[in-house]
């Protein structure tokens, strides 16, 4: 039975996978779209699976049509 658990990755390395900068996933985290597993004073470590799961939820999201209202139609 393999009872390690999974590598746990910093900022940086999250921010590579990604293509994108540490900055934009430290905004990301704390606008609540992708989840700290372990954060002890000012070290945050990300468990991979856990953010591409966010992150896939949020670009599902992002891509359904927007409710709009009805129609407003100017009277002449």
């Amino acid at each position: 039975m393999n009872t390690a658990s999974p590598a746990l990755l910093n900022s940086r390395e999250i921010a590579a996978i990604y293509g994108v900068s540490s900055a934009t996933i430290m905004r990301w985290l704390d606008a609540g779209e992708i989840p700290a597993a372990v954060r002890v004073r000012q070290v945050i470590r990300f468990d991979p699976a856990k953010v591409a799961a966010a992150l896939a939820k949020r670009s599902a999201i992002s891509h359904q049509p927007k409710p709009r209202g009805p129609l407003m139609v100017p009277v002449i």
